[in-house]
């Protein structure tokens, strides 16, 4: 039964995206790309940005953004062991598991090299199966095709689906941080990054 209702959340979700442009447009301030980038190359040319900005700029400036980073890396590690220290020792070690695979997986794509990786909810990584797991993996060696994704002010959000699942990674090139969410839309949300205007990226 739970497996269905869950099904039943996906498809109505994956309606709900999939709604006329113009009315995306309105309500989350969608920006119109009639020839969009793919959002390899986005985040590629923001990766780049960075590089730059550290490397050419003030050494003053630039420590400070490593150490901010560093911050930022550490204080979301931070979270995540705290919330899964007071889970029982057993699925404390599934999620911290399938945290270490995530990243593993991620890290060995070029484009997430030396990106830290954190969720909205720290259940998220509880939750994942086998198949969600080889979902993420093959999407990381560029296997697996993204849904959506759009670029915002200051990260790139991507959708995935599968036929159980939802994921999105929200991609912070600043901060050199994915932030993950598994199947619940709303925990989106929670974010004030994604409060901001956006524009449309290629998934191809």
């Amino acid at each position: 039964m739970m497996h269905f209702i869950k099904k039943i959340k996906i498809i109505a979700f994956l309606v709900l995206s999939f709604l006329p442009a113009y009315m995306l447009h309105a309500e989350k301030g969608v920006s119109d790309n009639k020839n969009p980038i793919s959002w390899q190359e986005a985040l590629k040319n923001l990766n780049k940005k960075v590089a730059y900005e550290e490397e050419g700029g003030v050494l003053g400036v630039s420590v400070g953004k490593q150490i901010a980073r560093i911050t930022v890396h550490a204080q979301e590690t931070e979270k995540l062991s705290d919330y899964y220290f007071q889970l029982p020792e057993t699925y404390a070690n599934r999620c911290k598991t399938n945290y270490g695979i995530v990243k593993t997986y991620l890290q060995e794509n070029p484009l997430f090299k030396d990106y830290g990786l954190t969720a909205i909810d720290p259940e998220s990584f509880c939750e994942l199966t086998i198949d969600d797991l080889s979902i993420i993996g093959s999407f990381a060696e560029d296997e697996y095709p993204v849904s959506q994704a759009s670029q915002y002010k200051k990260v790139i959000l991507l959708m995935l689906h599968s036929e159980n699942s939802l994921f999105w990674f929200v991609i912070n090139p600043q901060d050199k941080m994915i932030t993950f969410n598994y199947d619940d839309a709303l925990n989106l949300n929670k974010l004030e990054v994604l409060n901001t205007a956006s524009k449309t990226l290629s998934v191809k």
